[in-house]
């Protein structure tokens, strides 16, 4: 047993992204070959409304509203101003094992990692409530704006796989999950919702295989961990869009 564990403690290591002695895949899964971008400027014009909007229409035809929008890409569009973090980055620590001699890996963020795309309502709130200079635990000076989107695009695990390539060549392979703000509609003022592009994740109408939690609605089990960022439900910091790579905020847990 002495042994045992004197092995594992010597073997374990810590890392977040790509620890040294442990040899991650040369490629990244979610590389392209083309960027992804808007497909139609138009359907994000005939959309930018209503998807704002997702306590004022029945879930069914709010999950088709923003599948249309996430499907055309619309929240990569930069020309209407939506921006994003700096680079695909961890969402908590990615440990390894070193084994009688094997490698033994697990990531264990909250989400996979991710890059953030924020709406432009988004962004100009950072701006003026998450600059570097405004961290810490205090209230923000105002609450996020009604419409305001966050979208987290979600990639293989460890960050440091994808990390050297172009986001605008990064497919989700986990997906988006992504928060629309309307404070009136909910205790926490979010609706939370999930997108795949692989296949569809429908709410409505209810399925009787499964008791399974909703994958879209306001009041989701998301805020389990969004009720312990500093203020508005949000974990969002200015410092992820405008640093650099080595600058983006992470969180540790205690799997380590």
């Amino acid at each position: 047993m002495r042994n045992w564990m004197t092995r594992l403690a010597l073997g374990v290591v810590a890392v977040m992204g790509l620890s040294s002695g442990v040899t991650l895949a040369a490629d990244c899964p979610a590389k392209v070959a083309d960027p992804i971008a808007v497909i139609d400027p138009a359907v994000c014009s005939e959309l930018q409304d209503a998807v704002r909007d997702p306590g004022g229409m029945p879930l069914d035809r709010y999950e088709d509203v923003y599948s249309r929008f996430f499907d055309n890409w619309c929240h990569r569009d930069t020309n209407a101003g939506w921006v994003r973090d700096v680079t695909v980055r961890d969402t908590g620590p990615y440990t390894s094992m070193f084994i009688d001699g094997v490698w033994h890996s697990q990531y264990n963020g909250t989400h996979a990692p991710v890059v953030i795309w924020y709406s432009p309502e988004m962004y100009a709130w950072m701006e003026e409530n998450r600059s570097p200079e405004d961290e810490g635990f205090g209230p923000d000076d105002s609450p996020v704006p009604d419409g305001a989107i966050i979208v987290k695009e979600m990639f293989p695990a460890p960050a440091s796989l994808c990390r050297d390539v172009a986001v605008e060549h990064l497919y989700p392979t986990s997906g988006a999950a992504f928060m629309v703000r309307q404070a009136s509609a909910s205790a926490d003022g979010w609706f939370w919702g999930y997108q795949g592009w692989t296949e569809a994740y429908l709410d409505w109408p209810a399925s009787n295989d499964g008791n399974t939690l909703p994958v879209s609605g306001f009041g989701a089990y998301c805020v389990n961990c969004h009720a312990s960022a500093r203020d508005n439900g949000t974990f969002s910091a200015l410092d992820n869009i405008t640093g650099t790579p080595e600058s983006v905020i992470m969180f540790l847990d205690e799997s380590v």
